[in-house]
């Protein structure tokens, strides 16, 4: 019996080899030798420059191929070598770029190593200039002298012990939420404890960075509003069932305010946390309070926003929008438009003289588009005004314009970084409604229909059944907008804040550090990199807990 028939796998099948895998090559003759040419061209070149490192690219690159090679002779289907041959060695074509890019890869690698590590200086004490010299790499010592602008721009050094306890105190609470915010702890009193700490820790954070005055002393009316602002939370969130209804919870409310001012105002008369000028906080601490800030505020105003567009409330009925138009529209014709046209100098502003007119139009669509809902037409036009215009000019009118528009005893106190947290927060709250829409438009009818079916009312609905899905599928969209809030406090420079990434100007300007713009912008990219991956990393884990694209 022939020994071939019985074990077709014991005899290399040459033939099979050459037409799967040699003759295709000849239908791309040309572009194999332009690789092949490029990769003698690459090799003579980095011989003559990295020789070791050459021959050792090209030795791994043989033993790989030859490897892939054996495994297809042997018929093998699965396995490390197979994964080659069919992602790296599937033709000449891709043997040639592989190690072409192979080559490259290392290569940059290595002078990046050698550029970053092996000839760099970090002695802090030898970046001037006269220290450097053409075989020097980089000079890290830069980072390091630097380090009091890079973390905290111009403010005060007499600060940064204020500083460090704000970065202790945040550091402590996430090791706390790590250790208790995890599936296996089942204790809801330590959950409890951490929850109620996270809502302590603004105040803190904002004694420390900003200070109190010291003439803060306790005012019966702004105790009592305090109180009723407080307890009206404490209704929502009754409404909401987020907290019970007893004695104990109610008298602990009506404490929270009483005990949270009076804790001011001796903090502020102690003296212990002066004031600080906001206006000259820069670098890291900068970008990291705008960037909490504005993802902080912006989620619940957006999320109302959401909300607010898909409100089905009643509408202003037409017979009450149109007359209230009419009548608007007749007063300001015979008001304003005669004398502007008396101070108009063209055409156009002319035609300005007749807006009024307008009002008519607006209130025509208002009917028509909204069914006089006013939340929803409100919410919406928030929403597409604000998104229609760029980061910068609401950076810009919020510092320069608002204070001339409102009365100057309004913004005369007012310090530019607040202008700018408040712009940057609706700038963001505008663009979380549409990733929040889209979440509520994914939720099926029958959720609003079994919600009913159980008697909820509208906040209880949107609270315990059409939110938690909604939001739980717009995680990923959500992440890559508080990304994108991270790296637009780059844009505060504008205005004229030094933030992170504008403080290396300041930084460059000094002759001891002149020259080192590369180093510099090379750390924060990295800084960036990591603050950006933590929050894809926490977002990714976030997604796997609640199973998003599992069930």
């Amino acid at each position: 019996m022939n020994n071939e028939s019985t074990n077709p796998q014991s005899k290399i099948n040459w033939q099979m080899f050459y037409l799967d895998n040699l003759n295709p090559w000849y239908t791309s003759g040309l572009w194999v030798a332009v690789l092949a040419v490029a990769c003698i061209l690459l090799v003579v070149s980095q011989m003559a420059s990295q020789p070791l490192l050459t021959m050792a690219v090209i030795v791994v690159w043989a033993v790989l191929v030859a490897g892939s090679i054996m495994a297809v002779l042997n018929n093998k289907h699965s396995g490390f070598w197979v994964w080659l041959q069919k992602n790296l060695f599937s033709s000449l074509s891709n043997v040639l770029l592989t190690l072409l890019v192979g080559l490259v890869v290392v290569s940059s690698i290595w002078q990046v190593f050698n550029w970053g590590v092996l000839t760099a200086s970090f002695d802090p004490e030898r970046t001037a200039v006269e220290y450097r010299t053409p075989e020097t790499g980089a000079v890290w010592g830069v980072i390091w002298g630097a380090r009091k602008l890079l973390a905290t721009g111009s403010l005060g050094p007499e600060y940064n012990g204020r500083v460090i306890l704000s970065a202790v105190l945040i550091a402590i609470l996430g090791i706390a939420s790590l250790v208790v915010y995890n599936e296996r702890n089942k204790n809801a009193t330590s959950k409890g404890i951490v929850t109620v700490l996270w809502l302590i820790a603004p105040l803190a954070l904002f004694i420390f960075l900003v200070g109190l005055p010291t003439n803060t002393y306790v005012y019966p009316q702004t105790l009592l509003l305090g109180t009723v602002v407080v307890m009206a939370v404490y209704g929502f969130l009754r409404l909401t069932s987020a907290v019970s209804a007893n004695w104990v919870t109610i008298i602990i409310w009506l404490a929270v305010w009483p005990v949270f001012y009076i804790c001011i105002s001796v903090i502020g008369l102690s003296g212990i946390f002066p004031p600080i000028n906001t206006n000259n906080w820069g670098g890291f601490l900068l970008t990291i309070i705008l960037s909490i800030f504005t993802i902080v505020c912006s989620f619940p105003i957006g999320l109302l926003l959401a909300l607010g567009r898909r409100a089905d409330f009643q509408g202003i009925p037409w017979w009450i929008v149109y007359p209230l138009a009419g009548v608007l529209t007749v007063w300001l014709l015979f008001t304003f438009t005669p004398s502007y046209l008396k101070g108009a100098r063209n055409f156009l502003e002319q035609l300005i003289a007749f807006s009024p007119l307008l009002i008519l139009v607006a209130a025509y669509f208002f009917i028509k588009v909204f069914k006089g809902n006013v939340v929803a037409a409100f919410c919406t036009l928030f929403i597409e005004l604000v998104r229609g215009v760029p980061l910068v000019t609401v950076m810009f009118m919020a510092t320069r314009t608002v204070p001339f528009v409102f009365p100057p005893e309004l913004f005369t106190d007012l310090p530019k970084v607040l202008l700018i947290m408040v712009g940057m927060t609706l700038f963001s709250a505008a663009y979380l409604p549409e990733n929040v829409r889209g979440g509520l438009q994914a939720i099926p009818k029958g959720q609003y229909e079994a919600s009913d079916a159980i008697a909820l009312n509208g906040v209880q609905k949107m609270r315990f059944i059409i939110l938690p899905q909604a939001l739980r599928l717009v995680i990923p969209a959500m992440l890559g907008l508080f990304i994108g809030i991270f790296k637009d406090t780059s844009l505060v420079y504008i205005v004229g804040m030094f933030d992170f990434l504008f403080i290396t100007r300041n930084i460059t300007a000094n002759p001891q550090w002149l020259g080192l713009r590369f180093e510099l912008y090379t750390f924060i990219a990295v800084v960036y990199f990591i603050v950006s991956w933590f929050m894809s990393r926490y977002s990714s884990n976030l997604e796997t807990r609640l199973g998003v694209g599992q069930r």
